[in-house]
């Protein structure tokens, strides 16, 4: 039973990634990421049902170097990552005037 439990805890893993994989829309994924951020504690319950002994770990990503920025200026952001809106939002969360985004693919090779 315990090695059963083990495997279903990695399928819920691979269903999760998988699902993030295959539907890469921003709106679909912002949706999803606002839900699960607000049934986070019904999701851990029910990954804990499945398996008791499961470490999970939340992680954050907060921004070190905000004292380097004029929040006065207005700013040109790109980037070349999985959620782009997720990352816009954070930089006006914390203030960033925003004046044109340009969002490229994963991993894009920036040239000169």
């Amino acid at each position: 039973m315990k090695k059963f439990l083990k495997y279903l805890s990695l399928i819920l893993v691979i269903l999760v990634i998988t699902i993030f994989i295959l539907l890469r829309q921003p709106a679909f994924q912002d949706r999803l990421l606002e839900s699960a951020i607000e049934n986070l504690d019904e999701i851990k319950a029910q990954i804990l049902k499945i398996n008791p002994k499961i470490n999970i770990h939340l992680g954050k990503y907060e921004i070190t170097n905000l004292n380097e920025f004029q929040k006065e200026d207005y700013y040109l952001v790109f980037s070349g990552i999985g959620n782009h809106s997720t990352f816009i939002a954070m930089l006006k969360e914390h203030g960033f005037k925003i004046k044109r985004d340009f969002e490229f693919s994963d991993h894009y090779q920036y040239s000169e």
